[in-house]
């Protein structure tokens, strides 16, 4: 076991914490080319093309969500993990994206089909890449099932599980505010120091906030329900993830294009696999002799107002009783493709019409309703929800669900929620698809 936490000599600068202290197993794992990777990754994809400063890295986050949980367990009220747990917790945060896919979230919606394939979704595509090559051999005595069931949210410890995998972890943490810095956006920068001095265990062993930390939870919860409407689904960030997963599905290599056969992958090919890689072959695509494949490329790169998608169609809801109405859901409804298709059958239109969903809400996971609550604690049980809520602690070490209480301003907002469907299509045809889909929803 470890007895203490070997310090390497080097230490990264990170352009928000600081110096990073590394420890020798840190160190080589950072030189991984596996890890190194990361650096090619863009922790927000598309968003660049709008907001022009989002060049920061998968590999930059990973250091960032490192270094939150170090504090987070070194802090005052947390201070009770010993010397080798902190190097295996401290590990987990370090690799919790190293399964991330080029252009992150934008290119996973393909290998998890919107989310309907649980292991196309990068942590579990990450336990993968742990278990499978040669970065294992780094762990020193850590196997990989121990660091990935605590990015996954699967340790049998709920304080770990609470640490990288609920609505208060080192990972939401970092990219919060990273992403409001270098997007140059306000709304994601909450006092992150205040949430870390004020953080405690409860007497059942939830982490949480201690009531005194209310307002800067507070700012936290909101900062990311801001940072969504305003920076994660922007219209224009939408419609060039569109544009991209149809030019990935077009122009990746076939070893590249399903989930099997990213697990045969070599080593040496998988660590290719990133933001690099797919817009050379998107541009090499250019020339394609399929006019198709061409155009959509041609589109993805030009900025012209005739080549990026346009909104033909959009439904926004903030809250729950607006969702009642019937368009909303019948627009939500056209992402299944053969309604997509029914809708206009000349060939050169089927490809162009794109739909994309978003849904967010105070606090973003499901409410957790007070009968819910009880019910698991009458049963002595914790499941799967309440381990990832976020929870406020009062002096004598009582939980109560952030959502649940009553002085905060999350309280109020809880049944806020911003629901946007979008059917875009390309700016020849918007006229057309606007009335054919206007038609259809009378």
């Amino acid at each position: 076991m470890v007895k203490d936490l070997k310090w390497s000599d080097t230490s990264i600068y990170d352009e928000i914490y600081g110096y990073i202290p590394l420890t020798d197993i840190e160190l080589g794992i950072i030189n991984h080319p596996l890890f190194q990777r990361l650096n090619y990754i863009r922790q927000l994809g598309n968003t660049y093309r709008v907001f022009p400063g989002a060049h920061h890295t998968r590999f930059s986050h990973s250091l960032g969500a490192m270094c939150i949980l170090d504090k987070m367990i070194t802090s005052r009220y947390i201070n009770i993990v010993k010397p080798e747990e902190r190097q295996k917790l401290r590990l987990a945060a370090l690799l919790h994206d190293i399964g991330h896919y080029p252009f992150s979230h934008a290119v996973e919606t393909i290998f998890t089909e919107n989310g309907k394939i649980k292991e196309g979704k990068h942590e579990k595509f990450g336990e993968f890449v742990l278990k499978k090559y040669s970065i294992k051999e780094l762990l020193d005595v850590y196997k990989p099932e121990e660091i990935s069931d605590i990015f996954l949210g699967k340790s049998g410890n709920v304080l770990y599980n609470q640490l990288m995998s609920s609505e208060l972890d080192a990972d939401r943490m970092d990219y919060l505010f990273r992403d409001s810095i270098h997007t140059g956006v306000k709304y994601g920068r909450f006092d992150l120091d205040r949430i870390i001095h004020t953080l405690r265990i409860s007497k059942k062993g939830f982490l949480g906030v201690h009531e005194e930390g209310v307002r800067a939870a507070d700012g936290y919860i909101i900062g990311r329900h801001l940072m969504w409407t305003t920076v994660y689904t922007h219209k224009t960030v939408s419609g060039y993830d569109e544009l991209l997963k149809a030019a990935f599905e077009k122009t990746i290599e076939k070893k590249f294009s399903t989930l099997d056969k990213l697990k045969k992958l070599s080593e040496e090919d998988f660590i290719k696999f990133n933001d690099n890689y797919v817009l050379n072959i998107i541009a090499k695509n250019m020339k394609s002799k399929d006019k198709y494949s061409s155009d959509i490329c041609k589109a993805y790169f030009n900025r012209g107002h005739e080549y990026h998608l346009h909104i033909a169609v959009e439904a926004k809801e903030f809250t729950e009783e607006g969702k009642s109405s019937l368009n909303f859901y019948q627009l939500d409804d056209y992402k299944k493709k053969s309604n997509l298709e029914r809708l206009i059958k000349r060939d050169e239109l089927k490809g162009w019409i794109f739909h994309s969903n978003s849904k967010t809400k105070l606090p973003s996971l499901k409410p957790n309703m007070l009968e819910d609550y009880y019910k698991f604690e009458k049963e002595g049980k914790s499941g799967e929800e309440m381990i990832k809520s976020m929870y406020i602690i009062n002096n004598e070490g009582k939980e109560t669900m952030f959502q649940n209480y009553e002085h905060s301003l999350t309280k109020k907002l809880t049944n806020l929620s911003y629901d946007i469907v979008r059917i875009y299509t390309k700016y020849d045809y918007i006229e057309e698809v606007e009335q054919i889909i206007k038609k259809d929803l009378e």
